[in-house]
């Protein structure tokens, strides 16, 4: 199979990660993979030189959680913030305030669909 982009994948949690690569893969989408923020953000400030179609990302995580690692694509590496869509359990008013407040894609609620997840590779 010929994938022709990219997801990178952000949550601290092996399934959540698990159950979003096998939707992407069967959407024709290469999958990487990272445990939390400060990975990802190294993952691509050292191994790839062109950045994903689309980034999932978990809003609580350790050592840097999905706000932090917004405003690090933003202002580090001009990642625009509209291909990113935060994943979360988080239903508190502040969390919803402050995930619209990153100018994020979208932002989908856990628990999710698989049905939920393939519409977000319909890009």
């Amino acid at each position: 199979m010929e994938f022709t982009k990219w997801v990178l994948v952000v949550d601290d949690d092996p399934i959540v990660r698990k159950l979003i690569s096998v939707v992407a893969k069967s959407c024709n989408f290469e999958v990487v993979e990272a445990n939390n923020g400060r990975e990802a953000l190294e993952l691509l400030k050292t191994d790839y030189t062109y950045l994903p179609d689309l980034i999932l990302v978990d809003l609580y995580m350790p050592e840097m959680d999905g706000a932090k690692y917004c405003q690090a694509l933003r202002d580090e590496l001009g990642y625009p913030l509209e291909r990113v869509v935060v994943i979360s359990s988080a239903s508190m008013k502040k969390d919803r305030d402050l995930i619209a407040s990153l100018g994020v894609r979208d932002f989908l609620k856990k628990p999710f669909s698989m049905t939920d997840i393939r519409k977000l590779f319909q890009i």
